[in-house]
């Protein structure tokens, strides 16, 4: 009779674990269905293919980033520069825009007595033309400045969120027509703003006044 009950103690002591408490097999519980191919949380449903966490929502077919930007369309966002702008602080603002943009302008004479074309051999000192260009897309461009007389109009970009990258158009003759590429391919929305500030400027070296027209050409 002793040796009976001591192996129902033995036994009731002995509880084998369920399945679903071996953490190595299957670390299940009531809000959290996890195995050994499907690491998910409560945040975070993570599988073999898609590899989610709270900043970048990929999956097999949609590869986000950090920008969220989509490539560049063939759209044309078209302005006219309001004067005065002599300043990046007194900028024509244009955009935003997912593809290109046509911007026309004048460089001319201002208050002040500034004549419309001039330098002084390291700088300009005649009109200075400032536009602020939103770009919502990603991608490469066609830059064009064009103009109709005889003088030397250049152009600079300043991309503040590609550590300053300037892209300038600046050959010292009076073809009417001025061109560069400017690479946003890697470009990134750093202020989550939803676009890409391009600080641009236009100026006259010499010649005489001319009215001009500015262009980016996405290329596709």
């Amino acid at each position: 009779m002793r040796r009976s009950l001591l192996l129902v103690v033995l036994l009731a002591a002995c509880v084998l674990p369920k399945p679903d408490d071996v953490e190595f097999i299957d670390d299940d519980d009531a809000t959290d269905d996890d195995d050994a191919t499907d690491d998910d949380d409560a945040t975070d449903d993570d599988d073999a293919t898609d590899d989610d966490d709270a900043v970048d929502d990929d999956d097999a077919v949609d590869d986000d980033d950090a920008t969220g930007l989509p490539p560049c369309g063939t759209v044309v966002v078209k302005a006219v520069e309001n004067e005065p702008n002599e300043t990046q602080a007194q900028a024509t603002w244009v955009g935003p825009t997912t593809g290109g943009v046509e911007v026309t302008g004048e460089v001319a004479g201002v208050a002040g007595g500034v004549q419309a074309c001039g330098n002084n051999g390291q700088m300009y000192t005649g009109d200075r033309d400032r536009l602020m260009v939103q770009i919502s897309c990603v991608g490469r461009f066609q830059v064009v400045l064009d103009w109709d007389y005889r003088a030397d109009l250049d152009f600079t970009i300043t991309v503040p969120e590609l550590n300053g990258l300037q892209v300038v158009g600046n050959q010292r003759d009076t073809n009417p027509d001025e061109q560069q590429i400017l690479d946003l391919t890697n470009a990134e929305d750093v202020d989550g703003n939803g676009h890409i500030d391009l600080q641009v400027l236009i100026a006259c070296w010499n010649g005489e006044p001319n009215p001009w027209s500015f262009s980016l050409i996405p290329l596709q």
